[in-house]
Formats: structure tokens, sequence, C-alpha cells
């Protein structure tokens, strides 16, 4: 190369090295700023999700919580209203003289008893069959429990009852000839309205003495037996009135936690009592069996959500206390007590809840899918139960 070229290279070289490098260098910069950038977004992103998660987690908490507060409140309220002690103390009265009142003959009497039967080995059996995958109820053992006064009162007003299964609370009074006839057209009315403004799945009201069930709105085969030592004497129903009726005080109130009840078809019921006082003198215990379908309508109602939020309840047994959204095949409430293997829930975050924490992360939901996971326990009068708020990571991020 001559002189000059190499000068003129060597020049332009001195020249583009320091512009190369400057633009090396800012190029560098640009991608770290950027990489910045979108980790701060991110960060800022499921930050926001969390704190979403957490509100949405805190508020259905306060409300399950201030909606059983609340069903506490009207049972004290109910317990201790005027006209809830004097149906007590009246039906107390005229379910032990039914029978008498009745003036039944033997030969009536065996032919309600089998027209009964055929009640419990008909309509109710068959029911029970198309709600348990076919599994018979083992009627014949409850039938052959029950005394004369249930077989009359439950002939009245079950088997003689005109209304459908599923509607025999319509019927006002089976008869009016009877001193229980004329109190059940007296008092059931108010007492089923009362029922069907708060929701109830039943109301019942309990002799302290012998636990017969003198009084109740749906009628199902619970009706008239005993709670000391009747065919349900041992289930969540027979807890609570026995919790209850041991109360000292009209304050006290007994909830007991869901459990499959074969009069309700194996569907989870849970039941809350209070003593019935008159002054000083215990006259009944007063049972709420609670309703299911107002708790998944206070744990459902989805708005801001997304399309892959929900919320739910877990109880200590891993089965649910409310229906999921994403699942209402398997994991309703009554799915996952009916089929436990597919319908509980068993994570880490529950199990924390349970354990008494809250708070907030990745988690893999009952379909085996990431999601993101807010978690805390809520005290159910007494009962502990974990509610978690989730969504897709997915959607969430």
């Amino acid at each position: 190369m001559k002189l000059r070229t190499r000068l003129l290279a060597g020049f332009l070289a001195c020249g583009l090295l320091p512009i190369v490098a400057v633009a090396t260098a800012n190029l560098l910069t640009a991608k770290s700023g950027t990489l910045s950038i979108e980790t701060a977004a991110r960060a800022d992103l499921e930050q926001k999700a969390q704190d979403h998660l957490v509100a949405l987690r805190d508020i259905k908490k306060q409300q399950i919580e201030d909606y059983f507060n609340s069903i506490r409140d009207q049972v004290l309220t109910f317990s201790e209203d005027r006209m809830v002690i004097d149906a007590m103390r009246d039906f107390r009265e005229a379910f032990s003289t039914y029978g008498g009142e009745r003036g039944i003959e033997e030969t009536t009497f065996e032919r309600m008893k089998s027209e009964l039967r055929t009640y419990y080995t008909g309509e109710f059996e068959t029911e029970y069959k198309s709600q348990n995958n076919g599994q018979a109820a083992g009627v014949q053992s409850l039938f052959a429990q029950l005394d004369k006064d249930s077989i009359a009162l439950q002939h009245a007003y079950i088997r003689a009852n005109h209304h459908p299964l599923g509607s025999k609370h319509l019927l006002d009074a089976a008869e009016t000839d009877t001193a229980y006839g004329k109190l059940h057209q007296k008092y059931h009315p108010i007492i089923r309205s009362f029922l069907e403004k708060f929701g109830y799945y039943d109301i019942f009201l309990v002799d302290p003495q012998t636990g017969d069930i003198v009084y109740s709105v749906f009628k199902e085969l619970d009706y008239t037996t005993s709670l000391l030592e009747g065919p349900y004497s041992q289930t969540n129903f027979g807890e609570a009135f026995r919790q209850a009726n041991a109360a000292a005080t009209k304050d006290a109130v007994i909830l007991v936690d869901f459990k499959q009840y074969k009069p309700s078809y194996e569907a989870p019921a849970s039941f809350i009592a209070s003593p019935i006082f008159d002054g000083t003198e215990k006259v009944g215990v007063l049972v709420f069996q609670m309703p299911v379908d107002r708790i998944n309508a206070v744990m459902g109602f989805r708005s801001g959500m997304g399309e892959t939020g929900e919320t739910y309840a877990v109880g200590p047994d891993n089965l649910l206390r409310s229906n999921t959204y994403r699942d209402q095949e398997n994991r309703t409430i009554v799915a996952s007590f009916r089929n436990p293997e597919t319908g509980s829930v068993e994570n880490p975050v529950v199990q924390k809840a349970l354990a008494g924490a809250a708070g907030v992360q990745l988690s893999t939901n009952y379909f085996g899918e990431e999601v993101l996971s807010g978690y805390a326990p809520a005290d159910v009068l007494g009962l502990r139960w974990a509610i978690l708020a989730e969504i897709a990571t997915a959607e969430a991020f």
C-alpha cells in the first residue's frame, strides 16, 4: 500500500473504533435496561395479582364468618321468642297424647304401619337410590326402630300427606280434631315462613327429656324419632341436640360440622342448636338444619375473578364446605362427601390454612394445574375451615 493509503486507513480506523465501542456499549446498556424493565413489570404484575387474591380471600373469610354469626343470632332470637316457647310446650304435650286422641284400633294401626312401610321401601328408597348410585338405604332397619307414636304421626304427616316427596312441608295440618293437629295448623305456617325467608333446610323442636322430635317443618324420616335412642341418635344431629340439651344457659349455641345424613339422602348436613328456656325451666331444644345453598351463594360470588378465579371452603376432613366453580361435577359439597376419592381437596395450602396460617403462594390445584393461591383459616363458630382464593398463573401473570 502507498503511504497515503496507509495513513487514510489508519485515520479511518482511529475514527471508527470509538464509534463502534460507544455503539456496542449503548446496545448492551439498552438490552440490560429492557430486561430490568421487564423484570420490574413482571414483579409488579405478580404483586398486584397477590394483593388481589389476598383481598378476595379476606373478603370471603369475613363474609362466611359474618354469615354464621348471623345464624347464631337468629337461632338465639328464635329460641327466646314467646311463640316458640309456647309451641315447644304445646307440641311436647300434644305429641304424647296423639295416639290416645286418635283412638287407633289395632287393625287400623297395622294398616297404617303397612302403608307407612311402603313409603319407606317405595318413594324414599327410590329417591335414595337415584342420589346414591343405586345403593340401598337399609330402610327395613330404620323402620323397625319406630314406636307407635312415630308410626301414627309419620303416617298422618308423611304417608297420608297428599303433597309429593320434597313438599310435605306444604301441609298445614293432617287433621284438626286432635290437639296436635290444631297446634300444627296454628304454628306451622309461621315457622315455615321463617324457614323460607332465611333459607334453612329444616327446623326442629325436640323434647329435652325423651329426645323426641315433636315438630319438623319438612317431615323427613327423622320426624318423631328420638335423638337419645332412635335410628338417628348417633348422627351429628343427635350430637348437636345432646350438647345443646346439656347446656345450662339459654345463650348456648352448638354448631356441628357437616356429615352425611341418611334422611336427607346422604347429602351433607350441619346442625345448629340452642336450648329453649321458659324462665329458668328448660322446655326443649331448637335445631336448625343448615342451608347449603346460602353458603354456596356467599362463597360462589365471582365478581372480578376472571375466567379461572374461584373461592371455596374446605373442612378439616379435606372435604368441601362450598362448591367450586371449575369442577361442578366432582367438587361440589354434595359430591365431595358422597365420593371423597374424587371430591376431596388435599394440598399444602389447605393444610397451612387448617393449621391457622394465612398467606399467598404458588400451588397446584385439584386439576394438577399451577395456580396462585391465597389461603387463610376461618373461625366458623368454633369450627375451623380453610378459605382459598385461587387463579391460574397463566391468567394471573
